[in-house]
């Protein structure tokens, strides 16, 4: 018997807002953002950073500083992550959008170029008309003045 290769299925990751398809590191990026992003998180850091200032040993301020300092260094690269990603993928639909503008607008070209082409066939033709009327039927002082 010989041994078939099991296949990983890769878990897809969305996006709850937008749908879209994020990979894990992005996915990784907006969960942790749902922690930092909200006011028990905000409330939390004011608090420990209070507590350190009041404190206030050399050892507690540096200690706090290098804790503070790493977190801003964290939190901006992993907002950074998903910021650059999602930028990415925007930039990717701004430019589906843009080439079919391009050939939308090359269709309605092509098809002013035929509407003005057929107007002037049909100016043309009217003309032609007036003139094969003129002909055929000459109007004459005589004509009207028996009506």
């Amino acid at each position: 018997m010989t041994a078939s290769p099991k296949t990983k299925k890769k878990k897809k990751y969305r996006d709850p807002h937008t749908g879209d398809n994020l990979t894990l590191a992005e996915h990784v990026s907006w969960m942790i953002q749902n922690v930092i992003r909200n006011w028990f998180f905000i409330g939390f850091i004011t608090v420990a950073t209070a507590i350190c200032w009041s404190i206030g040993t050399q050892s507690v301020m540096a200690k706090w500083n290098y804790v503070a300092s790493y977190l801003a260094l964290f939190i901006e690269s992993v907002v950074g992550i998903a910021m650059f990603s999602q930028t990415r993928r925007d930039a990717m639909i701004i430019r589906e959008i843009r080439k079919f503008s391009t050939s939308d607008f090359e269709v309605h070209k092509e098809s002013l170029k035929m509407d003005e082409k057929v107007h002037r066939d049909v100016v043309e033709i009217i003309q032609r008309l007036d003139s094969l009327e003129s002909y055929l039927f000459p109007e004459s002082d005589e004509d009207s003045s028996e009506l």
